[in-house]
């Protein structure tokens, strides 16, 4: 994979956006983002890095929430086999999980999607730490990916009972997502 990729989603009512680019890093990738939503949902503005390495593990996490009076930066780490740090102490709540999930973000979705590399009509159930917005904090979260053809993912969240069909480019980030995001003309990734 060579790279770097850009890609912009719009929210479907309009109301925000993520920017996001993926690039090659020293021994793996890396995606920086940008996510903004509306003020009355607590997101505002939110900025992310996320680090992985060469098998789309997922091993340092950044998410800082942007304004005035804000919290403190969220830092993640994870050994790649499961064991995760939380601000470099210990997170046992998150043993287990493989990939990261930021609540409000199509751009995470690539990650278990790209890692899994799964054969059309393949299934996974994958664990995820998911970042949820505005208040940074941090749980487990079960979620299923059935590859439903070249360019399309079913998304399921086991414990809610979510599902959407994802439609993904040729790297794995996400076209269109029903209901809430789709790409911005203009802004494919770089082929």
């Amino acid at each position: 994979m060579a790279g770097p990729w850009s890609a912009e989603w719009r929210r479907v009512d309009g109301r925000g956006t993520d920017r996001v680019l993926l690039e090659t890093a020293f021994r793996g990738r890396r995606i920086r983002g940008e996510l903004t939503g509306p003020p009355e949902e607590g997101s505002g503005r939110v900025r992310y890095e996320i680090a992985l390495d060469a098998a789309w593990r997922t091993r340092r996490v950044r998410v800082e929430r942007l304004g005035a009076g804000l919290s403190q930066p969220l830092r993640l780490r994870s050994d790649g086999a499961g064991s995760w740090l939380r601000d470099g102490s210990r997170a046992p709540e998150l043993a287990g999980c493989t990939d990261v999930d930021l609540e409000a973000s199509p751009s995470t979705n690539l990650l278990p999607i790209r890692r899994l590399a799964l054969p059309v009509g393949g299934v996974a159930e994958v664990l995820a730490a998911w970042v949820r917005l505005p208040q940074l904090s941090v749980e487990p979260l079960r979620q299923r990916y059935t590859r439903l053809g070249p360019r399309s993912y079913r998304y399921e969240s086991l414990g809610s009972g979510f599902t959407a069909d994802l439609d993904v480019d040729e790297v794995g980030l996400v076209v269109r997502y029903p209901g809430f995001w789709e790409r911005a003309p203009g802004a494919p990734p770089n082929p």
